[in-house]
C-alpha cells in the first residue's frame, strides 16, 4: 500500500468513528478480520466487530469524533494513533480518550488484525 494510500485510509477510519455507525468502522476491517483491545478476547469479523467494538464506544459516548494524531506505514504494518473527543452529555463532561491501534493490513488495505490500546481505567473513569 502506497503511504498516500494509508494516510487516507487513516482519515477514513477516523471519519467512520466519527460517523457513530458501528458498521461503517467494521466496513475497514476484513471480513474475518480482528480486533484486540487492551489484550483481552479477540473481537472477530465484521458484525462483531460492529456490535462488540465499535457500538459500546457510540454508547458510552455518543456525538463523538476521532481524531488522527498520527499514523506510520511499515510494509502492510500501520499504526494508527489517535484522540476520540465526546462533547458533553446528558450532565457528562466533556470526554478526551488518547489511544492507538497496531494494524496488520491485507492486500486489500483492509485491518487484517488490529491491536487496539488505550486506558481502561480513564475510559471507565469519562464514562462514569
Amino acid at each position: 500500500m502506497l503511504f498516500e494510500a494509508a494516510l487516507e485510509k487513516a482519515a477514513r477510519y477516523a471519519a467512520a468513528w466519527s460517523s457513530n455507525e458501528p458498521e461503517q468502522v467494521a466496513g475497514h476491517f476484513a471480513q474475518n478480520g480482528s480486533a484486540v483491545l487492551n489484550a483481552g478476547a479477540p473481537i472477530q469479523g465484521r458484525a462483531d466487530i460492529a456490535e462488540n467494538y465499535a457500538a459500546p464506544f457510540f454508547r458510552d459516548f455518543p456525538n463523538s469524533n476521532v481524531l488522527v494524531h498520527d499514523f506510520r506505514l511499515s510494509g502492510n504494518h500501520g499504526l494508527f494513533t489517535g484522540m476520540l473527543v465526546a462533547p458533553p452529555y446528558l450532565g457528562m463532561p466533556p470526554v478526551r480518550l488518547l489511544g492507538w491501534e497496531e494494524w496488520t493490513l491485507d492486500d486489500n488495505g483492509l485491518i487484517r488484525a488490529s491491536l487496539v490500546w488505550f486506558d481502561h481505567d480513564e475510559h471507565a473513569r469519562q464514562v462514569r
